[in-house]
């Protein structure tokens, strides 16, 4: 292949390669507009390059002549986008060149490819230095002259352009300047000899001159990306060092952990724990995180490192290195620390606004417990209507069978019928009496008032706690329809959960007018869907405005009516329902109703507290022992030594003074039965003093209550190696305790 076809193959690579290049360059910096005359020039002089390449290789044809033209169209466009560019470089605009350039361009191409400017052409020998060979040489009209003559001012004043532009101060110029002046000179010697002003062969060295234009602006191109780079790295290096600062000056706490040990603490977070950051270094996160809260946060570690998801701020409770525990709001983010997969916590004191959400809470609960006081009064007094009926029926039923059984002739006949009617009656009371006592648990649940607490719980049986505190205010207005498929276990303080849907159920209740129970409906739906379970409440109510709808879960925000709600519920329970890592969302349509959707997740335990359902301990045999039962309620008493005595030995005092004077005197008990509230002397008085005096017999102690309202006692019953008994007593459960061996209660 001849040397000169040679060139202009690399001409063109090199063109349009460079033109490419220098078109990623300014989608990166486009602030650079000289970049884009430079892809102009590189892309013209690469079409040229091509052009010129086969009209050596095609000889004299049509396609030779078409070649030509298009020639001639890349030199239009190259010498009017010089000035452009030089004008660009220098920051100094060519007056009105933007404006009768294009006008220019479009003319001189359309006469360049429309009109028979090219008559006929002839063959003649290439330069002796590159080997001759016949080449076709174009005899030109008259146009051509004028389109020589043309260019070659503009591209003068192109060159005048570039020689002020050198002269400023730009060295990559000189390259440019010496390849265009080449070109240029070369092209015009060549134009020359082609219209017989001058009687030579041509020189053809205009392709060097390109060569040099294109190797000058790659290399430009070159020098402006490594100078991007190093601005970039420069950038990126202050960004780092201002991250840095940022974080290391950061008043809230800010770690770093993989594989669960930290790899970085901030100054903050170390002093707002009570260490300095190289204790934590190497110390396992899980480690400053509170017991209680453990399960939940090693779930939500788990499920950070394996999704790389950013987890929503949950609040959790942090043990400082005193033992201390604060309140504190944590937001997990995946991230890249020193190249490897790391999670990023940042936690904020949320002490102080913790307190004001518990009284938030407390308030809302008691408003609660105010909706439902009437209801509850009603959900009672039904079943105390007949526990008590059924009971003055007892006490007649006893006096007829005494009556018959004393008479002269004893009708057995009718004192099994007697009987059998006093067994319904007995058990009418029963039932009445559990019902009461299921609705006084499950109030005293929803006021109860301490912190957070979750544990594995069954979310049905939550839900149907909550309903039985609803019942009163739902029946007059609507039907309930329970759907609840067969769940798992969630992590949840059950008191607040139950919150959470009292609040949905009274506005499900509140939403429907009173009237027609048997056309309005509220389901409460709950399902597994994935890890997580979905529960929904449903009405038929009158729906929530659009325009209310975003705000529904803001404090203090009510479309009810005075004395009807504080604004409060939703608020708490979009709250409580964030503590437990799940979301609430509301979907409502005016005059068809409203759902709300509680999404919580499924709880993630080992193989060893996976619940599993107890054994009754019917074959386990019965120990007769010796109890002292202490309960100032002489009723209580008597019917708790009778109930024992059926299986044990019981001896009753109705204070703690008399018992701690009966284990003075020597009197031993296997087992004692305490009341935690007693006047004058109470069951956590009385456990400290046998402790003090006999501390052999501390295990031997079993507690019940009828509830702890003191955080004293509330601590206290915390405190406790053995679960105390929860008054009303089952027979079954309390004969079933007293029956094991004290390390066993």
């Amino acid at each position: 292949m001849e040397p000169l076809v040679v060139a202009n193959i690399i001409n063109m690579t090199l063109g349009a390669a460079t033109g490419v290049y220098l078109l990623w360059f300014f989608r990166r910096r486009p602030e650079r507009k000289e970049v884009v005359w430079a892809s102009v020039i590189s892309f013209s002089a690469a079409v040229y390059a091509l052009c010129q390449a086969n009209l050596y290789l095609l000889g004299p044809s049509a396609a030779a002549r078409l070649a030509n033209q298009i020639l001639y169209v890349s030199i239009v466009v190259l010498v009017h986008a010089v000035p452009s560019f030089a004008a660009a470089l220098n920051k100094r605009p060519i007056k009105n060149w933007n404006r009768w350039a294009p006008i220019s361009v479009v003319v001189w191409i359309a006469l360049t490819l429309f009109t028979p400017w090219v008559v006929t052409h002839q063959t003649t020998e290439l330069h002796f230095l590159l080997s001759p060979r016949p080449f076709p040489q174009f005899v030109a009209s008259p146009l051509s002259a004028l389109f020589l003559a043309y260019n070659l001012s503009v591209a003068a004043f192109g060159a005048f352009w570039l020689w002020k532009t050198r002269a400023a101060g730009e060295p990559m110029n000189t390259l440019f300047f010496v390849g265009f002046s080449i070109w240029v000179l070369a092209g015009c010697f060549d134009s020359l000899v082609v219209l017989r002003v001058v009687e030579s062969s041509p020189m053809y060295f205009s392709e060097y001159g390109i060569l040099l234009i294109s190797l000058a602006i790659f290399g430009r191109g070159q020098r402006e990306y490594a100078d991007l780079l190093d601005a970039q790295k420069q950038t990126l290096d202050a960004t780092k060092s201002s991250l840095h600062t940022l974080i290391e000056q950061s008043p809230e706490m800010i770690a770093v952990h993989r594989d669960g040990r930290f790899v970085y603490v901030n100054p903050a977070g170390a002093s707002f724990l009570g260490y300095s950051p190289e204790e934590l270094l190497g110390k396992e996160a899980i480690a400053v995180v509170d017991p209680r809260d453990r399960p939940v946060v090693i779930e939500r570690m788990t499920h950070a490192t394996e999704t790389l998801a950013l987890q929503p701020p949950m609040r959790e409770r942090f043990l400082k290195k005193t033992g201390e525990v604060v309140v504190v709001e944590v937001k997990s983010i995946p991230v890249l620390f020193e190249d490897q997969p790391s999670l990023m916590v940042l936690a904020r004191d949320f002490s102080e606004r913790a307190r004001i959400e518990t009284r938030m809470m407390e308030m809302d609960r008691m408003v609660a417990i105010g909706t439902l006081a009437a209801g509850v009064a009603h959900e009672i007094n039904n079943p105390l209507t007949f526990v008590l009926t059924n009971i003055e029926l007892i006490d007649r039923a006893l006096d007829d069978i005494k009556a018959a059984a004393l008479g002269a002739t004893a009708d057995m006949v009718h004192l099994r019928e007697l009987l059998d009617e006093l067994r319904l009656v007995a058990a009418d009371a029963t039932e009445g009496a559990r019902r009461i006592r299921d609705i006084v648990k499950d109030l005293s649940g929803l006021a109860r008032d301490n912190e957070l607490e979750v544990e594995p719980a069954n979310l049905v049986a939550i839900i149907e706690s909550a309903i039985r505190l609803t019942t009163n205010q739902l029946k007059h207005r609507t039907q309930l329809i329970r759907e609840f498929e067969t769940l798992p276990p969630v992590l949840a303080d059950s008191a607040r959960l139950s919150q959470v849907f009292i609040n949905l159920l009274i506005n499900a209740a509140q939403a429907i007018p009173v009237g027609n129970a048997h056309e309005n409906e509220v389901c409460i739906r709950a399902v597994l869907d994935g890890e997580s379970i979905v529960v929904s409440v449903r009405d038929t109510g009158t729906g929530i405005p659009a325009d209310f709808i975003d705000r529904i879960f803001d404090p203090f925000v009510t479309s009810k009516s005075v004395g009807e709600g504080s604004g409060l519920g939703l608020s708490i329970s979009r709250q409580i329902v964030t503590d437990h890592g799940g979301t609430i969302t509301v979907e409502s349509t005016v005059g068809q109703g409203t759902i709300f959707f509680v999404r919580l997740p499924c709880a993630v335990l080992p193989p060893e507290e996976l619940v599993v359902e107890s054994v009754p301990d019917d074959d386990v045999p019965t120990t007769r022992t010796s109890v002292l039962v202490i309960d100032d309620e002489e009723a209580v008493l008597r019917t708790l030594v009778r109930v024992i005595q059926t299986q044990h030995e019981a001896q009753g005092v109705t204070s703690a003074r008399d018992a701690l004077e009966k284990l003075e005197q020597g009197e031993h008990f296997d087992l004692i039965l305490c009341d935690i509230m007693m006047p004058d002397v109470s069951g956590i008085e009385f456990f400290e003093q046998l402790c003090a005096r006999w501390p052999e017999r501390a295990s031997s102690v079993l507690f019940m209550t009828g509830g702890t309202f003191s955080p004293e006692s509330q601590a206290f019953v915390e405190s406790l190696e053995h679960e105390p008994l929860a008054k009303p007593l089952e027979i079954d459960e309390l004969l079933r305790r007293l029956s094991k061996s004290p390390a066993a209660l």
